[in-house]
């Protein structure tokens, strides 16, 4: 294994679990959405003023860069496996992880938290749910292409000890 790109809809872990799979792999850790920010500030604010289209572009720049890296966890935005040909572009290039996480156990462990994400901004539960709900219609395909499926619920049902446990046995499984 040189590079593990976990992915999955916003709130299911990738970056909490990603930091904690690095540690227990000897690994480093990149969170692609910190790489955009370092190099070009707020990712609310590149929506705001740029766009979408845009904010892709520079996403897939970030995570062309991790092919500088070896023995890394990539944390990816949710989005990222549905643009470009990111997704493909991560299994030639790693291993992809798909974190499937419930709706509810994305809710409950995030709470209103969600709603101080940019996607959720100003939404109230209901409307968050329902957000979820039509980002995993439109995702799900992508997600399901990846390598290997973690079906735990994050902080739910198991402890983060034993998420990570999880995908590093499904890793060397």
């Amino acid at each position: 294994m040189e590079r593990i790109y976990l992915i999955g809809l916003p709130g299911s872990g990738k970056t909490s679990l990603g930091r904690e799979l690095a540690k227990a792999l000897s690994y480093s850790f990149v969170d692609l959405d910190d790489l955009i920010i370092k190099e070009h500030g707020s990712i609310k604010e590149i929506f705001r003023a740029k766009g979408e289209i845009y904010f892709r572009k520079i996403e897939r720049e970030a995570l062309m860069l991790t092919l500088l890296k070896e023995k890394v966890v990539v944390a990816c935005g949710g989005g990222t496996p549905c643009y470009f040909n990111n997704m493909d572009w991560m299994k030639w290039n790693g291993k992809t992880v798909y974190l499937k996480r419930s709706i509810e156990a994305i809710i409950r462990v995030n709470g209103l938290n969600l709603g101080l994400r940019p996607m959720f901004l100003g939404l109230e539960e209901g409307e968050i749910r329902c957000k979820i709900e039509d980002l995993l219609d439109e995702r799900g395909n992508f997600y399901h292409n990846s390598e290997f499926i973690s079906e735990t619920n994050q902080h739910f049902e198991k402890s983060l000890n034993s998420d990570v446990e999880e995908v590093v046995n499904l890793l060397n499984g």
